[in-house]
């Protein structure tokens, strides 16, 4: 593990319990008290889990329309069932569940050309997410799953850059710390489209 040197967030007064998972949550007089799975236990004002989305599709699923993370469209958007689309964060087109702003609108412009009678076929970009914290802002390309390649951290005067390369120098994702968040859309432009 690089260590990169004081997170600036430490100097806040996070404290960082990288590898643990939460075992036991209690309330108590003075606020909440917390049981990692290594056994220590720390005092918390508030105690807030970001466990990440997963999209509904019960109602889906029990219409009879196909669903698998999310429901199943093809690159119109379209499901399984003639005349029955499904845009957002339910939608899982070509394996890929987007929980975000830009994937929506890239879907909407897409199917509001399809029901227009225009030929239109879903592509997504290379899209970076912002991580929008005062403290420390982030931004975001994770490398697909099965990307070959290493990790190359740099550590500016203005921030962090840490880029994932393959073996033939192709940038296949990025992550950049403050000052160098600004270079996300020049960096995207270097990465494959997730859909072309």
């Amino acid at each position: 593990m690089v260590h990169l040197g004081p997170w600036p967030l430490e100097k806040l007064g996070v404290t960082w319990n990288f590898g643990r998972n939460a075992k036991q949550v209690e309330r108590s007089s003075a606020g909440c008290g917390l049981t990692l799975d290594d056994g220590i236990q720390l005092a918390a004002d508030l105690v807030l889990a970001a466990i990440g989305l997963r999209p509904c599709t019960n109602l889906a699923h029990t219409a009879g329309i196909k669903t698998q993370r999310g429901i199943v469209v093809n690159r119109h958007l379209q499901t399984h069932l003639p005349d029955l689309y499904a845009i957002g964060d339910c939608a899982e087109v070509g394996g890929h569940v987007l929980p975000y702003v830009q994937p929506l609108l890239i879907q909407v412009r897409t199917l509001a050309a399809i029901l227009t009678g225009e030929t239109a076929a879903l592509r997504y970009p290379a899209m970076p997410v912002m991580v929008k914290t005062t403290a420390y802002p982030l931004a975001v390309l994770p490398p697909l799953q099965n990307a070959q390649g290493d990790w190359r951290i740099e550590v500016t005067e203005s921030g962090i850059r840490a880029l994932h390369e393959s073996p033939a120098g192709t940038l296949n994702g990025f992550t950049l710390g403050v000052g160098e968040t600004g270079k996300r859309a020049e960096l995207a432009k270097q990465v494959a489209a997730l859909l072309a």
